[in-house]
């Protein structure tokens, strides 16, 4: 598939680069002679803590303990006519079982981007205490996110595309079981979901916590974080485990979650450098990003099939 041969490129691509050194190491190079940089120390602090158990809880809420509700699918599979939107309704096809591949790497892209960022353009002012920070805003909003995402499956316990497919349609996989409970809680897409939070909290924790990089670097963190979130989400339907509006919604409460967790985590302290000009750095960015991706990820993809 092309688009798992693309992430596979690009996700590979950075590994050997970090391995290599050809991205910057974190923290500027000492020059000879002078003497080792005090260690930089890191904490979570009491909110930080809430934040976690909060979404965590959440989380283990609507994933163990809550269950959605099941109904038996035939031969046949469920009828297209109960699905209420007809862009919904549209979309379903033939599964493309690879694109599950796809949409993992490409979650793992996002997930990964805004750190690449960090390390290959933060320059001087990069250190480990500055890393710990961006991963655990991007922790908080995964998490937060993950948590809502996790109740709202279980109270909407909507039936995934696939289960309207008949058997001989649907792929010989796990992933495609009907007989379980994960067969409907389609909506919202929790890798969408997580995709978004992840990335564009980091793309935009680093608009707020680095406004003196330049424009250009930011607007690169938004582009990736966009990028990938929205390669993830365009798979994910691919895939057929879930319809537009799944991730739609994901996105969305993915989206608000990451920018709100970023707010909530900016420093008040004196910086150099516009915070407002940042951010609409990063959000243009992560609009183009997106559009980007619709162009060249398939099937959304006018180009590339």
């Amino acid at each position: 598939m092309v688009v798992g041969r693309s992430l596979r490129i690009t996700v590979g691509t950075l590994i050997l680069a970090l391995g290599a050194g050809l991205i910057p190491p974190l923290g500027a190079p000492r020059a000879a002679g002078d003497p080792p940089p005090a260690p930089e120390s890191y904490r979570l602090t009491g909110r930080d803590a809430a934040i976690l158990a909060g979404g965590a809880a959440a989380f283990g809420l609507g994933s163990f303990v809550l269950h959605s509700r099941t109904q038996e699918v035939p031969p046949s599979g469920l009828d297209p006519a109960d699905i209420a939107l007809d862009w919904d309704r549209n979309s379903l096809a033939l599964p493309n079982p690879d694109a599950l591949s796809g949409s993992n790497l490409a979650l793992g892209a996002s997930l990964l981007s805004p750190s690449a960022v960090y390390v290959a353009f933060g320059g001087s002012e990069t250190s480990w205490a500055g890393a710990g920070r961006l991963w655990t805003v991007e922790a908080e909003a995964a998490l937060v996110a993950g948590g809502i995402t996790a109740l709202l499956k279980r109270a909407a316990s909507r039936p995934r595309p696939y289960a309207y497919l008949s058997d001989t349609q649907r792929p010989d996989d796990p992933a495609y079981d009907v007989t379980g409970e994960d067969a409907f809680a389609s909506m919202p897409s929790g890798h969408a979901t997580v995709a978004w939070a992840s990335a564009l909290s980091g793309a935009t924790y680093l608009a707020f916590a680095r406004p003196d990089l330049p424009g250009s670097v930011h607007a690169l963190g938004g582009a990736l974080a966009g990028g990938f979130a929205t390669a993830t989400c365009v798979l994910r339907v691919d895939a057929v485990q879930h319809f537009p509006s799944d991730v739609v919604v994901g996105s969305l409460v993915g989206g608000v979650t990451a920018v709100g967790m970023a707010y909530l985590n900016r420093d008040e302290a004196s910086v150099e450098g516009s915070r407002g000009v940042a951010l609409r750095n990063c959000l243009l960015g992560a609009a183009a990003g997106t559009v980007i991706a619709l162009l060249f990820t398939p099937p959304a993809s006018p180009f590339l099939d």
